[in-house]
């Protein structure tokens, strides 16, 4: 498990605080599998050359540090996101409250979230091709590619 902290508005944590204990979940498992459905979220790709993107300011009694272990190969999922999207994790996590809170909870009650949390293996890759490094990030078990990579 990996410790790490969340800066959390109020209003985002005031809600799944609420979903957390109306589904008999803990703030954990929600905040994860809002995080996964991020994973899945074309829009959030980043534009290349910008800086990461932060949660807009707000009064200092507004905001939550929430302290929170992470299993490491989800860590590992939420920082590449961080890197692609060019969002910091706390506002991927605003952003996915706002879009998926909602679907989350009708899928939670009906035992629908096989699909956003299946990420369970993660593979690095580092390959040099002609004095060019490009770096293989797999978010699942490559298997059809295993044969091609040179681990």
């Amino acid at each position: 498990m990996i410790a790490t902290t969340l800066n959390i508005h109020v209003d985002v944590l005031t809600k799944i605080n609420q979903i957390a204990a109306e589904l008999r979940k803990s703030r954990k498992e929600i905040i994860v599998l809002l995080l996964k459905r991020m994973m899945n979220d074309q829009s959030v790709l980043s534009r290349a050359f910008s800086t990461v993107r932060y949660q807009e300011d707000d009064e200092k009694e507004n905001w939550h540090t929430f302290h929170i272990r992470f299993r490491e190969d989800d860590n590992e999922f939420f920082v590449d996101l961080r890197k692609i999207s060019k969002f910091s994790v706390s506002c991927l996590l605003a952003i996915a409250v706002k879009r998926y809170l909602g679907i989350l909870i009708e899928d939670l009650k009906n035992g629908n979230v096989d699909n956003y949390s299946s990420f369970t293996n993660y593979v690095l890759y580092r390959e040099v091709v002609d004095g060019i490094i490009s770096w293989h990030f797999y978010w699942g078990y490559p298997e059809k590619h295993l044969k091609t990579l040179r681990l």
